[in-house]
């Protein structure tokens, strides 16, 4: 009776602890929409979270130890547009490649006087 029990509970354990694994991994690149080259710097960052990273020379990053579900993820860069892109994370890696664009950044005119 006790072995069955120590088995019923080591099996319970292990479903217990691979439901609450993190291993989800968002993974890709990010570029310039005119130029095609990785943006070095960028910010991603799971939306409500303290999750995030940043790109590195080539504009590759990767967002690990996630936990299975629905995300919104947050890419973002010094005078480009923002993007926010919903994405399903399972066992497998996403790849989430995306290209932003420049943003236009207009102001009045300035007038200096002596």
């Amino acid at each position: 009776m006790a072995r069955r029990f120590s088995m019923l509970y080591f099996i319970l354990s292990f479903f217990t602890i691979a439901m609450y694994s993190q291993n989800g991994v968002i993974q890709g690149t990010i570029t310039d929409s005119e130029t095609d080259e990785g943006l070095i710097g960028a910010t991603i960052v799971i939306q409500g979270t303290t999750k995030g990273t940043i790109t590195d020379f080539d504009g590759n990053y990767a967002l690990t130890n996630l936990n299975t579900g629905t995300y919104n993820v947050v890419i973002s860069y010094i005078s480009y547009d923002q993007v926010i892109v919903q994405v399903k994370v399972g066992e497998e890696p996403v790849n989430l490649n995306y290209t932003l664009k420049p943003t236009t950044i207009g102001i009045d005119e300035v007038v200096v006087k002596k």
